[in-house]
């Protein structure tokens, strides 16, 4: 067992999240953590990098641990909206949109779009995505976890 000093100590799927979130060299995009219920991506883009076109299959949060400002591009390459990507930020996939959680945004996010830092600052983010599939206590932990990668790194107390 772990014990980062977060208020619990940390084993299993939280121990590696811990471990390869708080200590582990940025490579961008890779999976860090991958279950049937739930994938871990860690993410940074530098300023003016973009990401390729993607598609999101599932609902997802993600944690912006260095905080930029984002612009989103559609499937067809036209520029749609830019926004500041900080705190915690939530989408749930309807049909071909991403509807925002908890937030608005300006325009409509497809689940095909690409992201380009507009920032003059690294991006990085934790991205966890939902894969719908129930695992005995997956969740739980998933939300621990969560939750203390935010108040470690942002200082936010969001409830999940």
């Amino acid at each position: 067992m772990l014990d980062p000093g977060i208020g619990f100590p940390l084993v299993g799927f939280a121990q590696a999240m811990f471990t390869l979130t708080y200590y582990a060299t940025i490579i961008s995009p890779s999976v860090i953590y991958e279950d049937d219920a739930v994938r871990v991506w860690n993410f940074t883009l530098a300023p003016g990098e973009m990401t390729s076109m993607h598609k999101h299959d599932y609902d997802y949060h993600f944690v912006a641990i260095k905080p930029t400002q984002l612009e989103v591009y559609g499937e067809d390459g036209s520029r749609l909206f830019d926004f500041r990507a900080e705190g915690v930020l939530g989408f749930k996939l309807v049909g071909d949109l991403l509807e925002p959680i908890g937030i608005e945004l300006p325009w409509p996010v497809p689940a095909v779009h690409a992201a380009k830092n507009i920032g003059e600052d690294d991006y990085y983010e934790i991205l966890f995505e939902s894969k719908g599939v129930s695992q005995k206590g997956s969740g739980k932990i998933m939300n621990q976890v969560l939750q203390n990668i935010i108040n470690r790194f942002t200082g936010i107390n969001n409830e999940l």
